[in-house]
């Protein structure tokens, strides 16, 4: 047995459960020893919503403090939720490594969409920031990794990460001294200060600026060399005499654009929040034309907001290369290709019967520039 739901085809009666938005909130690993007001340690991550809780005047606990701050003064006055942040300390010798770090939080329920890990003077290893991402084990985490890398130094953090590793991770060159961790922090910054619910507030970090950080990257020799590893960078940019200084280019380390990726994580997050509010807000889910129409409606509220805040783009023409991509998600449907041109995605909601169980599969598929993203899905439904 099987019902389905496409865009444009009503079935059952509509159940109206908006998607509730998703605020994009950052975690910061900090180094074992860094000095704070509160009990911030391995196994307590705090919420904070400025850098005073790090008191510590050595000059690893300035250069902490002074990369949290980037973060604040990139978020700016946004609201209490995109602005809040996580922060927790690991130890670089001992029992807690940043990846057991970053896994107390996430058994901590404490929701977060982004991390970076603040190294003090050593930027962090390949093999450690591997087994950092490897803890991500359902991709919803963007990270912000910092480097010193530069034209002549063979590190190449991101470079050198494996290939799974590299869809959800932004490095960024910060220059040589205990302060290179700040690029990174303000990128975060920039991205987490981002309130969904508002009109065409889809983020970008290309041309960002952030108070107090100064371009590492300042001639055209370097530029070249980091944009060809996918290194980010604050850069100078000089026109008809005036200087700008402006985050560039804004990738992550396959070469997708952060803010996509990010988009894409907030868009899924939102999905799954709507389907627990529905899960949790309804006597059941029943397993007919009514219960696929529900979760139609769920995802479809997602999509819309998405078109108002400009992570979804409609009205944009699929090369060949794009429309293939769209017909292999959509299993040959060529509706579907016609949904993503002209409205910015498509929805098809499919019920199965497996064993004793119901399944509600779901196909999400939505264009964003010159992006085609797919968001799968399946519920059991009783």
């Amino acid at each position: 047995m099987a019902i389905s739901q496409k865009k444009y085809v009503e079935i059952g009666s509509q159940v109206t459960i908006s998607a509730p938005s998703l605020p994009i909130r950052g975690l910061f690993i900090i180094p074992n020893g860094t000095t704070t007001s509160t009990s911030i340690t391995a196994t307590a991550p705090a919420v904070i919503t400025d850098a005073s809780g790090i008191t510590g005047t050595s000059a690893a606990d300035v250069a902490v403090k002074n990369a949290v701050e980037k973060y604040f003064s990139a978020t700016g006055s946004t609201g209490l939720s995109p602005s809040d942040a996580l922060i927790i300390k690991c130890a670089s010798t001992g029992t807690t490594t940043p990846d057991a770090a970053l896994q107390i939080c996430i058994n901590s329920g404490e929701p977060f969409s982004c991390c970076t890990v603040i190294t003090g003077a050593t930027e962090i290893s390949t093999s450690d920031a591997n087994s950092l991402i490897a803890k991500d084990t359902d991709n919803s985490i963007q990270f912000f990794l910092s480097t010193k890398v530069g034209a002549d130094t063979s590190g190449k953090i991101g470079h050198d990460l494996s290939s799974a590793a590299q869809r959800l991770v932004n490095v960024t060159y910060g220059g040589t001294g205990t302060d290179y961790c700040n690029a990174a922090c303000a990128a975060m910054g920039i991205i987490c200060a981002t309130d969904y619910d508002q009109p065409g507030s889809a983020p970008t970090l290309m041309y960002k600026k952030a108070d107090g950080i100064s371009a590492s990257v300042t001639d055209d020799a370097m530029y070249g060399t980091l944009t060809g590893i996918k290194v980010n960078f604050f850069g100078l940019t000089k026109t008809y005499g005036s200087s700008y200084t402006f985050y560039q280019r804004g990738v992550n380390c396959d070469g997708t654009d952060t803010a996509i990726e990010v988009n894409d994580l907030w868009l899924r997050g939102t999905i799954s929040r709507g389907l627990m509010t529905l899960l949790t807000n309804m006597p059941k889910i029943p397993a007919n034309a009514t219960g696929v129409s529900s979760i139609y409606t769920v995802i479809d509220s997602a999509a819309q907001k998405g078109l108002d805040n400009g992570v979804i783009l409609a009205n944009k023409t699929l090369s060949a290369e794009k429309r293939a991509l769209v017909l292999n998600y959509a299993r040959g449907d060529e509706e579907a290709v016609n949904d993503v041109q002209s409205q910015g995605y498509h929805i098809s909601c499919q019920l199965v019967e497996t064993g004793n169980e119901y399944e509600c599969k779901y196909v999400l598929i939505y264009s964003k520039g010159d992006a085609i993203k797919k968001i799968v899905g399946t519920h059991v439904l009783i």
